[in-house]
């Protein structure tokens, strides 16, 4: 039998996109930058979904210079909406509506903005590392951590996965827990692209002894101030 529900598998994973504040016409607008390696425009409707789906226009948003479907945005939130729910086993109230939307809207800026990036330094995961993640020596931290696939003294056992796998073989496809393991597996290569991409802009962020000590001196060394008197005004200038 399988159990109505894995908890920790479906973790609401955000991207750790660096954004502006919303604007006042309820508009969140302006240029994003990850980690000052590239920058994309992103604009999408902040104000809820009254404001989002009342609206004539068949686009909600921009991201990279692609505009973003109203059909599309709301199939991203129907699929957090969806996730939310078979990890906390209800449906999102209003409090936590505008980080469903929030959240799918940043998994469409990942798709369009950030995994373009990917490709061209060559990130890739294929279908081997994501079985690793789930069999192999790389497991991932949120199905290491389930309580189903843990031994008697609480370590994590692959043999638990592998019948868990089998098991849901022999789900109807329309059967919640086989929807969320498939979607606990889509959410795994994403993922991990997004980590192999942090690391190699960690390793290619080189900085030279010589503007290592500048900015030092420009975050420690504190400006010296003199009082220049004239006929009509007294002022501080920096030495």
């Amino acid at each position: 039998m399988i159990p109505g529900r894995l908890s920790g598998l479906l973790n609401l994973r955000c991207y750790g996109i660096d954004r502006n504040s919303a604007e006042q016409d309820g508009h969140l607008g302006g240029g994003i930058c990850l980690r000052g390696h590239f920058c994309f425009r992103s604009q999408r409707p902040f104000s809820g979904q009254s404001a989002i789906f009342g609206s004539a226009s068949n686009d909600v948003g921009e991201i990279a210079g692609i505009d973003i479907s109203l059909e599309e945005y709301q199939n991203a939130i129907r699929e957090r909406e969806a996730s939310y729910f078979l990890n906390f086993n209800r449906e999102p109230g209003e409090r936590e509506r505008p980080f469903i939307e929030q959240q799918a809207w940043e998994m469409l800026v990942a798709k369009y903005a950030i995994q373009s990036q990917y490709a061209k330094v060559g990130v890739d995961v294929t279908t081997d590392e994501v079985l690793d993640m789930l069999l192999g020596k790389h497991i991932d931290e949120n199905l290491k951590s389930t309580p189903l696939f843990l031994d008697e003294t609480g370590q994590f056992d692959r043999n638990k996965v592998q019948n868990y796998l089998n098991s849901i073989k022999s789900e109807p496809a329309t059967s919640e827990a086989r929807i969320r393991w498939e979607m606990y597996q889509k959410d795994l290569a994403p993922a991990r692209e997004r980590i192999k991409y942090e690391n190699l802009l960690i390793k290619t962020a080189y900085v030279t002894a010589a503007e290592a000590e500048r900015n030092y001196h420009m975050q420690t060394t504190w400006p010296k101030y003199a009082i220049c008197m004239s006929p009509t005004t007294t002022s501080k200038t920096p030495q």
